[in-house]
This record gives structure tokens, sequence and C-alpha cells, in this order.
């Protein structure tokens, strides 16, 4: 194997362990959601049956940042669960001790910000009321069952029946090995680096770049020695080719394209959704190639330049910065603190969101979590100097403490250590 291709291999093995939270923070994602799941148990008038923690958290795939799904399977109830997500909302909003924020209702869950973290709540129909079944057997008759309904409209229940099959969905992942897993993180966190709203909102956006990426590290099940770097090549050619993707897992006719099917619903095509901003993921992923030759050009296996953000973002920000690695774990700080009502608008909010998840994107990649104070100081003014001032050139921070800034921006390392990056103007 050529040198280039065992650095980083090393590289993007040891990155995709940096990027799993701690295990302080994954108990304390567990404990949250149990809070508020019972909550909803206990207040709802309406019956649910059984719950399951979906999304990366229930699939084991979670990175730093991930948002934690909860999936209630409700008695009696069929999408689009209008009344459900009212009441779901009325109770959340009414309970002061979670503190929740930033709270959204869409045509299919409730999201928000409570405890530090972000949730996702999602009503499902249940299909198995009254039946004492367990496991697999509970999880193949519900997928069945659903799946019949499906048939009766596909184009009508194809994704609106989506959560449903949370619990197939959540069993497909976690039966994949670990090599597979650990591709499907680092395409994750490469998709968190782009800022663009429109498609990451998009319908089923992130499970169709999870389901690209397992398709594309499956490739190398014959492979003598598994390549990470090889597969994740694969997965940007995926993407650079978009309108030809022919995804699948179960079966094998060939339909129109582009297609990423779910492989716990035939009837969904994950790709349909985003005919209109593809354009955008595919410009991304060649300049990810790009910046791959570069690297292999160069011979650096060097994460941080590959996973640097696109597009860069600038906000008028030419202020005072400071930088530093607090003695606090990440877990007892906000990670986001505004001190200035200047700052405190949905729009600007958004900026800070955007700019906290650069900062966050530039440490992990770097490797500069693990190493000292000194190191991580070094990888985030560089960034500041680019992102901010657009210039390489020498930044020196303000001396100015973090209580004195107008926003305060906080991000965890894999040590458990709070890094905290502070403003003013």
């Amino acid at each position: 194997m050529d040198p280039f291709e065992v650095d980083m291999n090393k590289a993007f093995q040891k990155f995709a362990k940096d990027i799993i939270p701690s295990d302080e923070e994954l108990k304390k994602a567990n404990v949250s959601a149990d809070r508020i799941i019972k909550l909803l148990q206990t207040k709802s008038k309406f019956d649910i049956d059984r719950v399951c923690i979906a999304g990366s958290t229930g699939k084991k795939l979670t990175i730093i940042g991930s948002d934690i799904d909860c999936v209630l399977f409700i008695n009696d109830e069929r999408p689009k669960f209008e009344d459900v997500l009212d009441d779901f909302e009325d109770i959340l909003t009414m309970t002061d001790s979670f503190n929740d924020k930033d709270m959204k209702k869409t045509p299919y869950s409730i999201q928000f910000k409570a405890f530090g973290l972000k949730f996702d709540v999602l009503p499902a129909a249940n299909f198995t009321k009254g039946l004492q079944l367990q496991g697999d057997s509970l999880i193949n008759t519900q997928q069945q069952r659903v799946l019949a309904h499906i048939k009766q409209d596909p184009k009508k229940y194809g994704y609106m029946y989506s959560s449903s099959l949370a619990e197939a969905a959540v069993r497909f992942m976690k039966r994949q090995d670990g090599f597979v897993n650990e591709m499907v993180r680092i395409a994750k966190f490469w998709f968190k680096t782009l800022h663009f709203n429109d498609l990451r909102n998009r319908s089923g956006g992130k499970n169709c770049i999870e389901l690209i990426a397992v398709y594309a590290a499956k490739q190398e099940e014959n492979m003598e020695t598994k390549s990470y770097l090889r597969s994740f090549k694969r997965f940007m050619d995926y993407l650079k080719n978009f309108d030809n993707l022919n995804i699948h897992f179960e079966t094998d006719d060939d339909k129109d394209r582009p297609r990423v099917m779910d492989p716990v619903n035939p009837y969904n095509n994950l790709a349909k959704n985003w005919t209109k901003s593809i354009h955008l993921l595919k410009d991304y992923a060649n300049e990810s190639n790009k910046r791959l030759q570069s690297l292999a050009d160069s011979r650096r296996a060097r994460l941080d330049e590959l996973f640097e953000p696109q597009p860069v973002y600038r906000p008028n920000m030419h202020g005072q910065w400071i930088v530093g690695v607090d003695t606090e774990t990440f877990s007892r700080l906000p990670d986001l603190k505004i001190r200035n009502k200047h700052f405190d608008t949905d729009e600007l909010r958004r900026g800070l969101e955007t700019l906290k998840d650069h900062f966050q994107s530039a440490v992990l990649a770097s490797g500069a979590s693990s190493c000292d104070e000194n190191q991580i100081r070094e990888v985030l003014t560089k960034m500041i100097s680019r992102e901010i001032y657009n210039s390489n050139s020498t930044w020196y921070p303000s001396n100015a403490k973090h209580e004195d800034c107008d926003v305060t921006f906080t991000i965890p390392s894999p040590n458990e250590k709070a890094i905290q990056i502070s403003y003013r103007l």
C-alpha cells in the first residue's frame, strides 16, 4: 500500500474515534432523552405504546453535535399527527425544568434544545397494538404492516411513514460492521462542514448521506485490506455523479435515477427530494476531491485541510478574540453564551451557531483536541484569521477575559475539557 494511503488511513481511523462524544456526554444524552420521553408518556392525552431512540444515537453513529431523535409510537393515530404534535408542543413549552429553547414544529416533529442538547421528537404510527411481541418479531411485524399500508399509495405514504419504521432503520445500521460505522461517521462529519441550510434541512437528507456512505464502505468487503481513503474517495465519486446514483440494498430492479433506496422502505427514494440543490453537493464533492489530490501530491495526511468548511463563512466580527482551554468539562458550560443583546436575534444567532460548528470542525479535524492548549490555540487562531479576517498573517488574540466579552463559544474535545472562544466588539 502506498505510504500516503497508509498515513491517511491511520488519520481517518483515529478521526472516526475522535468525533465520538465522550462517555459523559453520551450518558447525559441518554438520561436527558429519558426525562423528556417520560414527561410525554405521563402528560400526553394520546396513548403512547413504546418509544425508540432513533437517528445517530440509536444507530450508535453519534458524532459531536448530533441531534437526539426520540420516536414515540402512538396507538390509534396516523400521520400527519397534527393534534399529537400540538399536544407534545404544549407539554414541552409548559415545562420550565427543561429550559428548552429554539422550539420549532415541523410537519412531522418537534425540534428544540434542552439540557444543552438538540432533540427531535417524532410521533409514529403503531401497527402492533395488543400484540405480545418483542425484539425482531416486533420489528418485523411493525415493518410488514407499515409497508402494506404504504403500498396502498406509495407516492402519498412513502415518506410520511418513515418514523413508523424507525426500529427497522436502527436495526439495519446496527447490523453493519465497525468499518462501515466508522466511514458513516466520517461522512456525517464531512456533511456537517457544508454550511448551507437548504440541503441539510431537506427531508431525509442526513439519512441519504448515511446510506451513500454505507454503500461506499461495503464495497471494501471483498478487498484484502479495507481502506478508509479508498472508501472516502468512492463516497465522493458517488456524490460527484449524483445524477446517476443507483443505490439499493435489497432489490436489483433498475428504476429512474438518481435513487438512494431506503433499505427498510422500498417505497422511499431518498434522492428524489434533492434534485433542485444537488449541484451544490456535487460542487462540494469536487472541491473535496481536489483537496485530496493536493494532499496526495504533497504527501501530507492532513484532515484539517480536507475538512475545511465549504463555503467559507466570513461574518463581520473584526473585534477582539480570545481562545483558551477551560478547566471545566464541556457538559457544565453553555455551548453559546450571548452577553450583548446586539447578537441575540434569530439571524445573528444562526450565524453564531454556524461559526461554532466551524470552530468545532477545525479542532477535531486537526487532531489538536488531544494536544496541549498552545496547539489548540494555534489551530483556532489560524482558523479565525482565514474565516474572519481573510488573511493568513499572524493574529494575536486579545488578553480580555471570557466573561468580559459579548459572545462566548464553547466546544468539546475528546478529553472532555471545554475549549472556549470569545469575541467582543
